[in-house]
């Protein structure tokens, strides 16, 4: 855990990650499904997506684990394997976003 706190995961690997969830569940219509990285902050990240598709994206990110260790280089070539979690949605940009992130 120790190593996952140390990581600070940029926005091309939030947007790997979430293309190959979509991938992995939905295949080519997946990974042609269209987002927006909004923002990201404390291993978390925001995404604005369209309304039609939000059931895929939920889906595919909860049933996705991935090994965060291949995209970093941490001690003794060690996996971490990380699961994603959907915490809020809505219609609304503004209803979804904390608003104590700097």
């Amino acid at each position: 855990m120790k190593e996952f706190n140390r990581i600070t995961i940029d926005l091309i690997v939030w947007k790997t990650i979430i293309q190959t969830a979509l991938g992995r569940m939905y295949g080519l219509i997946g990974e042609s499904l269209q987002f927006d990285l909004i923002m990201s902050h404390d291993h978390q990240v925001v995404l604005r997506v369209y309304k039609l598709d939000i059931d895929k994206f939920i889906t595919s990110l909860m049933g996705y684990v991935i090994n965060i260790g291949k995209y970093y280089d941490l001690e003794n070539q060690r996996e971490l394997h990380c699961g994603l979690q959907v915490i809020r949605y809505g219609d609304y940009l503004g209803l979804v976003v904390n608003h104590n992130i700097d």
